[in-house]
């Protein structure tokens, strides 16, 4: 299993906080009841850069959130 760092949770909860505390109008664009889901399908192998941050932005938006990686 890949060990992140903890100052990955805190980074992604200072920058949300941020969003969140100033009223940043892109926060309001959709619902916070709001499903979603979404995939990444490249043609060739790629290299993703910050996907701890990406994982942890979501996990603290919806603990419940699933990620699969795959390959």
């Amino acid at each position: 299993m890949i060990q992140i760092p903890t100052t990955v949770a805190v980074d992604v909860s200072r920058a949300l906080d941020e969003d969140f505390r100033t009223g940043d109008e892109t926060v309001d664009l959709i619902p916070a009841d709001a499903g979603g889901q979404a995939s990444l399908i490249t043609r060739d192998p790629v290299v993703i850069a910050k996907v701890p941050y990406l994982e942890a932005g979501f996990r603290q938006l919806d603990p419940k959130v699933s990620i699969d990686r795959l390959g």
